[in-house]
């Protein structure tokens, strides 16, 4: 009870965080690819003013060659559209 006390006046210790988070993870690395598009990142960036009814960019980059692709689409896009939209601009 006294040393929470002391803690609670005292200036350095009031200034120090103790840490309340679990220990990050070890990291793993990303398999590397052997050929373009095996491997991909991809993002949405936005919003932005609606244009022709798209409000939000959705970037394809190949992790390999770093080629972006730049897909206008719009938030109430469903995965299933997503997927149709990667074969066609993408595959």
């Amino acid at each position: 009870m006294d040393t929470e006390k002391f803690c609670k006046s005292c200036e350095i210790c009031a200034q120090a965080k103790g840490e309340y988070q679990k220990p990050v993870g070890k990291l793993h690395l990303l398999p590397i690819a052997t050929r373009p598009w095996e491997s991909i990142g991809m993002d949405f960036i936005g919003p932005f003013p609606e244009v022709n009814g798209y409000n939000y960019l959705w970037v394809v980059i190949c992790r390999m060659t770093s080629m972006v692709h730049l897909v206008p689409v719009n938030t109430k896009i469903t995965v299933s559209q997503l997927s149709t939209i990667y074969v066609q601009e993408i595959i």
